[in-house]
């Protein structure tokens, strides 16, 4: 069945997961399926639960898959096997505007609004949200969520004043909530599913209740986010936010009463503090445990100074709180914040978690630049296995099918790096399934690993590689898409690129990267840049886009556009990072060997995730290039030329060459101008 449109094509792949789906179902048993690129696995889960007739939740990794579930494939299958389901998105608060939070950003109070650009837009918001149904911020053209409007005219579970809201009437994410409740089927993301099953309030109503199958796409998230949404967190996020409400709602309802830009402009300073620390100690893109009470590469000193002016700080907000919180419920609902930060500062910045027995704290600091990306402080279990012991024995769960796929799950018939990790190996009854891409990729896709490169440990091998790529992507007319592992290596490479082509080193190229604009504009830029032209040789036409971690995954660049795939380096997990550590200590006690059952299988995966970003139809052609030598050399080699999709691997520069040559030659736009390719 194709994706999104009323053609027909048979596949045997899909048809084989839709019966193990519908088996699934019929049996409220428990099924892991891998399904390669290609299979269709979407349709193949959506229409067996369809005929089902079962009440559902469908959860993913993104807003934009929810919507391209809710808004294209959903609608495609109903359409075409003529039977109607009431269907609700379901995002997280954040996502709604929040009409009492909106009004009081746009109150003329004490002067708080004294940037006209800042009024323009709030003014803009409050006109959007009074024609609004759903009050969803994604209606607004060019929304960001990160940004200072987000912040104004949203809410989030630690602001919202709940049943005390004045606006609780009319409040959209609790009218979207009730929607999801009445809806045959809830599609959200695996965030929100967390959020959703481990935070209820007494009273609420589960997720799961009269639900009979759970459905997770992109499950091979499913840990990861669990690690995260599973922690006990104070960071960057939520003392600024807590400081700058502070501001604003103590302004609003106690002006005069207390000093509360000077609360908040030292709550600031603590956060800078330790920004400036960290930023000192090189620890930007990094993970650090804990050595006894510091967290490592800090000093002890300077760790203690700072832990106790964050301290300080969060106290002294408490106390003036406390005789002010009776003014208004935005202040009582803040003297619960501070109370609640008092608290989880105090175990977090000694290394401990709520119960001080938690498996593993660390600290997250931000990419590239500590200050603007934050910090965080997490405490929380390595992986999410007891929590889904627990949700799949829960008594909302006794007539419930669980379905979780992928493209990616494993490597070897348990699919054992994903079972393993959500504690569904040892569980009875748990069946497991691997379909391969119908794709004929031996005669798609070729692989080359140069031999001539640095090791990847040599700090010249960015550099080297980068001229490589220059060099491949001049004979090839731009149509390559560079991933790394780190954003210091995607930024090195880049440069390289850009000064490569200023010099004249190569043929001109237009060098993308992450800076330049959002994805999905960057994305496009690039799809607009490979697409068939009169002028193949046209410079704009000669595209190469350098990305980090964010690109290896979840984009479709099909057809001619992308041709040329290079990886920087094998991406093993950093050996000291605290999580990794945790999941390796869990591993030595089952008698595994840390390095084979985790860093490796971790690697494993992420490779094949990358390199899958290459062949996307049956019609693609391209060259994948792992830069990094390790892949012939040392043991491991082997196991991960394993994981790879069928291909023909290319031993020297000069087979390398001759396969860009023959592959420009070969483009339908090189050979015919007249013919037209999709843009992908």
């Amino acid at each position: 069945m194709a994706r999104g449109d009323l053609r027909l094509q048979q596949r045997e792949g899909q048809i084989e997961m839709a019966r193990l789906v519908a088996h699934a179902i019929t049996l409220h048993g428990s099924l892991v399926v891998e399904a390669g690129t290609g299979v269709g696995k979407t349709f193949a889960y959506l229409v067996p639960l369809l005929l089902s007739g079962q009440r559902a939740v469908l959860s993913t990794a993104t807003h934009v898959l929810q919507a391209q579930l809710a808004q294209r494939d959903i609608p495609a299958v109903t359409r075409l096997l003529g039977i109607p389901v009431r269907v609700a998105v379901l995002k997280g608060r954040s996502s709604y505007v929040c009409l009492h939070r909106l009004e009081q950003a746009c109150q003329e109070n004490g002067g708080r609004l004294r940037d006209p650009a800042l009024s323009v837009q709030l003014e803009n918001i409050r006109h959007w949200a009074r024609g609004s149904q759903q009050g969803d911020f994604s209606e607004l053209d060019g929304w960001d969520g990160q940004s200072q409007m987000a912040a104004l005219a949203g809410s989030t579970t630690e602001n919202c004043l709940r049943s005390a809201c004045p606006r609780v009437a009319d409040c959209h994410y609790l009218r979207a909530k009730r929607q999801a409740a009445s809806a045959d089927w809830v599609v959200l993301n695996h965030h929100l599913f967390f959020a959703e099953t481990t935070g209820r309030r007494s009273g609420d109503t589960s997720l799961l209740t009269g639900r009979g199958v759970v459905v997770f796409d992109e499950a091979h998230h499913l840990n990861e986010v669990g690690t995260q949404q599973l922690a006990a967190v104070v960071g960057t996020r939520q003392l600024n936010a807590f400081a700058r409400d502070l501001v604003n709602q103590g302004k609003l309802w106690a002006q005069g009463l207390r000093p509360w830009s000077h609360l908040a402009m030292s709550i600031g300073q603590a956060v800078r503090l330790i920004e400036e620390m960290a930023g000192s100690a090189g620890l930007s893109g990094r993970r650090s445990r804990w050595d006894g009470a510091v967290p490592s590469g800090l000093d002890g000193d300077a760790w203690a100074r700072a832990a106790i002016a964050m301290d300080t700080a969060l106290r002294s907000a408490y106390e003036s709180l406390r005789g002010t919180a009776s003014s208004s419920p935005d202040l009582g609902r803040l003297l619960e914040r501070a109370h609640d930060l008092v608290v989880a500062w105090r175990r977090l910045a000694r290394g401990r978690g709520p119960d001080g027995m938690h498996e593993v704290c660390w600290i997250d600091w931000g990419e590239e630049g500590v200050g603007s990306n934050g910090w965080a402080l997490m405490s929380g279990p390595s992986e999410s296995a007891d929590f889904f012991q627990q949700l799949m024995d829960g008594p909302e769960a006794d007539a419930t099918g669980w379905i979780f796929t992928s493209a990616t799950l494993g490597h070897d018939t348990s699919l054992s790096w994903f079972t393993e990790r959500l504690g569904l190996k040892a569980r009875e009854g748990v069946q497991t399934a691997q379909i391969p891409s119908p794709f004929h990729r031996v005669n798609q896709m070729a692989l080359f690993v140069p031999r001539r490169l640095p090791m990847p440990s040599e700090p010249a091998h960015s550099i080297a590689l980068a001229d490589a790529i220059a060099n491949w992507a001049s004979q090839l007319g731009g149509r390559t898409l560079v991933l790394t592992t780190t954003r210091k290596a995607a930024y090195r490479i880049a440069h390289r690129l850009r000064w490569q082509v200023a010099r004249g080193g190569c043929e001109v190229l237009n060098v993308l990267d992450e800076s330049m604009c959002p994805r999905a504009h960057l994305l496009q830029r690039f799809r607009d840049a490979g697409a068939p032209s009169l002028h193949d040789c046209d410079p704009d036409q000669a595209s190469v886009l350098v990305s980090s971690m964010a690109f290896w995954e979840g984009i479709d660049l099909t057809g001619d556009v992308l041709q040329l795939l290079v990886i920087d380096k094998l991406p093993f997990p950093p050996p000291d990072d605290p999580v990794m550590e945790a999941r390796s200590r869990q591993l030595s006690i089952k008698g595994l060997d840390p390095f084979v059952h985790g860093l490796l299988s971790e690697t494993k995966l992420t490779l094949k995730q990358g390199v899958g970003r290459l062949i996307r139809s049956a019609d693609d052609r391209g060259i994948a290039v792992i830069g990094d030598k390790r892949l012939l050399l040392r043991e491991y080699g082997p196991q991960l030329l394993a994981i790879l999709p069928p291909h023909r691997q290319l031993m020297d520069d000069t087979e390398m060459m001759a396969e860009l040559a023959s592959m420009r030659l070969t483009r339908p736009s090189t050979r015919d101008p007249k013919i037209s390719g999709s843009p992908g």
